[in-house]
């Protein structure tokens, strides 16, 4: 009885405990839809339309990726779409 009063003391005191956050990137971006065309800054990879703009920095940001604004709006052909 004694370790099940112990395991459920411990457990309420992780729970409790907050969770660390990625303070440095966005979290959260509009569901405005004004595409734009992002390509990888060295020039190496195709082309991304973007749902917005803080779609293209918060891609960036969380996977360590560096676009760069090609042009507003869609990229075109079949280039892959990045709502969020």
């Amino acid at each position: 009885m004694r370790i099940a009063i112990i395991f459920f003391a411990i457990l309420a005191v992780v729970c409790a405990l907050p969770a660390e956050k990625n303070t440095k990137c966005k979290q959260v971006c509009t569901a405005d839809y004004t595409p734009v065309c992002g390509a990888p800054k060295d020039g190496k990879g195709s082309t991304i339309t973007f749902g917005n703009s803080c779609v293209m920095e918060k891609v960036n940001c969380e996977s360590n990726k560096d676009y760069i604004l090609k042009s507003q709006g869609e990229c075109g052909g079949k280039s892959p779409v990045r709502l969020s």
